[in-house]
């Protein structure tokens, strides 16, 4: 196994060259695929590195890491590879996310298809009402992530859940940012973010409130 450790890139803390390919893995989102080498290189290897990434992902499977979408990485160019005993089910998979397959055995439209591994944070800009989640020591104020957001984020940053299923975040409203935490909601399917008293004072926010706030999440 190879135990390479990098610096902090693109926010993401340091970790193992292992840590960080199942990190990666678990990230791509559905509908889309990336290549053994591109995990290598996001992970800070070079391309012969590539060649360890089927057994780095097996180990974590069986370590039971079953999340990890083994569908979504290909070989160069979009090649897929598939034994016979897996084909019906993983075509099952392409087909449920809106991949095809051509007769040669590529990703079609692989270009459109790859997904960019990037390092840059995505800054999500959402538009909601403040609400009240009353307690019997104080209130708490909070915001909700629309659906469609919050579906991108648990695709995408499902592997960086901390305690309580959380994500951190830094938060803009009007002319204050700060760092916080998102919490999913099993309700309704989504996460909320607290908005503190400090910010409502600063802001003049007050319940039922439409807010425009922008925030990226912390990796």
């Amino acid at each position: 196994m190879i135990k390479k450790r990098f610096g902090r890139v693109g926010g993401l803390s340091t970790m193992t060259f292992s840590e960080r390919v199942i990190q990666i893995a678990l990230s791509i989102p559905r509908g889309k695929v990336t290549t053994y080498g591109e995990i290598a290189r996001a992970a800070g290897a070079g391309p012969m590195a590539a060649q360890s990434i089927t057994s780095i992902l097996g180990k974590a499977y069986a370590r039971g890491i079953t999340t990890i979408p083994f569908h979504r990485i290909v070989y160069a160019k979009g090649r897929i590879w598939i034994t016979d005993e897996y084909r019906k089910e993983r075509m099952k998979q392409y087909a449920a996310e809106g991949l095809h397959i051509t007769p040669r055995g590529y990703i079609e439209d692989f270009e459109k298809k790859r997904y960019d591994i990037k390092y840059a944070k995505k800054k999500y800009k959402c538009i909601g009402k403040l609400w009240i989640y009353p307690s019997e020591k104080a209130a708490w104020y909070f915001l909700t992530i629309p659906k469609k957001d919050s579906l991108h984020i648990k695709d995408t940053y499902n592997a960086f859940k901390r305690g309580w299923g959380s994500l951190p975040v830094t938060i803009t409203i009007n002319h204050t940012t700060w760092n916080t935490s998102l919490f999913p909601d099993s309700k309704t399917g989504t996460y909320i973010v607290p908005i503190k008293a400090n910010v409502r004072r600063s802001e003049s926010l007050q319940e039922h409130d439409t807010i425009t706030y922008t925030f990226s999440i912390n990796t």
